[in-house]
């Protein structure tokens, strides 16, 4: 598929910020920053959004895209310093700008900007983001890297490259190949349109069901492991610790490494290739 213009979002949160917990609670001092961008021209989105929640929906015939955000701090001045810069045109950007707290308390000082964000569903997506929950939902294809925070992606027209440090990944809808790569976290993927590839994975469980192409693990040092309904092969470089158990597979199933942990399978279609230890 070809998307007709390109988003680069970029969510990063400074260490000396606070995240809070996005509650009435945690706004003192409120100020609403909407507003929209013309992506009629636009080759790239940038999208730089700090501390706070992000949201980021495709809706279908739009060429812009439309800002709701939500400024908050414990201190009017903060509030008041909270900016959204924008430009359209074929580089255009949407960034937060945040006061500096660096030096203040954080479990009493904060400043932050939510931001829920429409824009066209044919766009591929360039996301980073160092912390806080993010939710994308029916984009075009994405690459996504995540420091830590849990993520939601449901719904993607095309392939999505995932990294991420830490925190929860749930994969839905995925319309094309699906590649990760995991430091701790689980990983819960459903309903991916080609291939599954898992880079790394360094801690947490992972599952995968209804998978239209090849799963591929290179190295998972620990947690359990669990494919189910996979079209074609299912192929575990190297595991560290953790059981395996995979079930309806077309393909054939190979372990090459595995060091603690049973490994169970269930109605494989082709040859079944594992350690002689673990028959």
């Amino acid at each position: 598929m070809i998307h007709r213009n390109t988003v680069s979002v970029i969510i990063g949160a400074a260490l000396f910020l606070a995240v809070p917990a996005l509650s009435a609670d945690n706004c003192k001092y409120e100020r609403r920053l909407d507003t929209r961008v013309d992506l009629s021209n636009a080759a790239t989105l940038a999208v730089i959004a700090k501390a706070g929640y992000l949201e980021i929906n495709g809706e279908a015939g739009s060429d812009q895209a439309v800002v709701k955000a939500r400024a908050c701090a414990s201190k009017q001045d903060w509030v008041d310093d909270i900016q959204l810069d924008t430009d359209s045109g074929p580089d255009a950007r949407i960034e937060a700008v945040l006061p500096d707290l660096d030096g203040h308390d954080w479990g009493k000082q904060y400043a932050y900007l939510d931001l829920e964000i429409s824009l066209p569903s044919d766009i591929d997506l360039e996301v980073k983001d160092s912390s806080g929950r993010a939710e994308i939902y029916n984009v075009g294809a994405i690459r996504l890297f995540d420091s830590s925070g849990d993520l939601l992606l449901d719904g993607t027209a095309g392939p999505a490259n995932v990294s991420d440090s830490s925190g929860d990944l749930e994969l839905r809808n995925i319309g094309g190949s699906l590649e990760v790569r995991d430091s701790s976290g689980d990983i819960d993927a459903e309903d991916i349109n080609g291939d599954f590839t898992i880079r790394a994975d360094s801690s947490g469980s992972i599952f995968a069901k209804e998978v239209r192409g090849q799963v591929h693990v290179h190295v998972d040092s620990s947690g359990d492991i669990r494919f189910k309904r996979v079209d074609r092969d299912v192929i575990i470089d190297r595991d560290s610790s953790g059981s395996i158990w995979v079930e309806d597979v077309a393909g054939d199933f190979e372990v090459g490494r595995d060091g603690s942990g049973s490994i169970r399978y269930k109605n494989v279609g082709g040859q079944v290739d594992i350690p002689e230890n673990k028959y």
